[in-house]
């Protein structure tokens, strides 16, 4: 038959479409008539499409084999011997067992011819199936692990909050005593603060008698009594024997300076203090042009301006350099001591003001 374009069975236009030729007819057919999907082709080697069966060949071959199975079934029951001498067929496998003497054989089943379509269905079929079941197990076997991979976290993250909450409460426990302590620790800031004010007033109490002399030049045999005298005298506020309990040098603040060191004198009593500081400051004010120097001691050479004030504890007198420093720069004309205490005024006209710790000198403005 002359080669065609169109299938042999729908007729079909062949033209860019794959197709295949029947061995035996040599007729053409597209995969759906053939009965071969697309897949299958694709997997065809060449000599499997060159020996291609279509479908009506191939069952007329099957109803070619089963009647000629059938005639060599027959002969060979009335003669044996022409098994050896009969032609093989491709289903001449078959294998015809003889029953008991005297009984005829009987008639062997037909073959079942399996096709390659069919053939690799049961191969998929059987490999789907392995695979499946090892799939399965792998997948149970993995996901046991994991089971046990997920208890053993489950049992660490039990132990980790276990301990969490005993961190947790463990840390309560030392907030609560941090913030007793903290409370505590203010308590004893403000009592500390307060024993030290009543403490630097015992202190300055017991000074209430003193006068501190600064600028009073060193001599290796002075007398620091008679000295004293004679600035009482100088001022006109003489002094009895009985009046001076007690005169001395004190350290100096630092020891480089070459300013000499100043004098303490204990007087007999706070009034006799203040009328000495009074008639030195009445002094000053007569004698603007020669306010009380060494001079007036009686010491030749560099005269030395002489300072007569209270004398303080190293708290107050720290105070009293700040407020100084402060009411300069803020323009105050007056700055002054009494009984202890420090006191700033701006001008005649303004209030007194008491500058009685560091925080106070936020009043002068």
């Amino acid at each position: 038959m002359a080669p065609s374009t169109t299938c042999a069975k729908c007729f079909k236009d062949l033209h860019n479409k794959d197709f295949l030729c029947c061995q035996t007819c040599k007729l053409k057919y597209d995969l759906d008539c053939a009965e071969v999907s697309p897949g299958r082709f694709a997997d065809m080697y060449a000599r499997q499409k060159v020996a291609f069966k279509c479908p009506a060949c191939t069952r007329k071959l099957l109803k070619s084999t089963g009647s000629l199975q059938t005639s060599n079934s027959e002969d060979s029951a009335h003669d044996p011997s022409s098994e050896d001498s009969s032609p093989k067929t491709f289903v001449d496998n078959i294998t015809l067992r003889p029953k008991a003497a005297g009984k005829p054989y009987s008639k062997a089943p037909s073959q079942t011819v399996v096709t390659e379509d069919k053939l690799r269905d049961i191969l998929q079929h059987e490999l789907s199936s392995i695979l499946t079941a090892t799939i399965k197990q792998l997948v149970t076997t993995e996901l046991s692990n994991l089971s046990e991979q997920f208890s053993g976290f489950q049992e660490s993250i039990s132990l980790l909050n276990l301990q969490l909450n005993e961190l947790k409460a463990s840390n309560d426990e030392k907030n609560i005593i941090i913030a007793n302590l903290t409370a505590d620790n203010e308590n004893l800031k403000s009592s500390h603060a307060d024993l030290q004010k009543k403490l630097s007033s015992v202190e300055q109490h017991m000074r209430a008698n003193n006068i501190i002399i600064n600028g009073i030049p060193e001599t290796k045999s002075e007398n620091l009594f008679d000295t004293v005298c004679k600035i009482a005298n100088s001022v006109d506020c003489p002094l009895l024997p009985n009046d001076l309990h007690h005169v001395t040098r004190i350290s100096k603040n630092k020891e480089s300076s070459s300013r000499p060191r100043s004098v303490v004198v204990k007087l007999q009593s706070p009034l006799l203090r203040d009328t000495f500081i009074a008639a030195v400051s009445k002094f000053n004010k007569n004698n603007p042009r020669d306010k009380l120097n060494s001079r007036h001691l009686g010491i030749s050479g560099m005269i030395n301006p002489i300072f007569v004030s209270e004398h303080l504890t190293p708290e107050n007198s720290s105070l009293y350099s700040a407020t100084r420093i402060k009411a300069k720069e803020c323009q105050y004309k007056f700055v002054w001591i009494r009984n202890g205490r420090v006191f700033a005024r701006k001008n005649e006209n303004s209030r007194a003001l008491l500058i009685g710790d560091r925080e106070s000198l936020d009043k002068i403005v």
